[in-house]
């Protein structure tokens, strides 16, 4: 299994309208990809821009087909303007 592991830091103003979206999105890509088997979204008790996004796939060409999506590329795109920073991390669950 393939674990991705993506931390935000969203600008100023944008956590709460960040949070739904990426709610949304984890809603779709579990709905709409049945490869993706876990979809998680994290929220810092300590500072509320800090996000954390961690998704769970069968294997690389499930997180492939995932970024070719058509619902993460209009993720991707809507929130682009609303983070500061962005850290994708990839793992092998064992």
């Amino acid at each position: 299994m393939l674990v991705i592991t993506v931390r935000f830091r969203v600008n100023d103003g944008f956590e709460e309208r960040f949070l739904a979206r990426a709610a949304q999105q984890a809603s779709d890509s579990l709905g709409r990809e049945a490869a993706c088997r876990q979809f998680d979204v994290c929220a810092s008790p300590a500072d509320p821009r800090l996000i954390l996004l961690y998704e769970i796939y069968d294997d690389d060409a499930a997180f492939a087909a995932h970024l070719a999506s058509a619902h993460f590329l209009a993720f991707d795109q809507e929130t682009r303007g609303w983070i500061a920073d962005k850290v994708v991390e990839r793992w092998t669950r064992t």
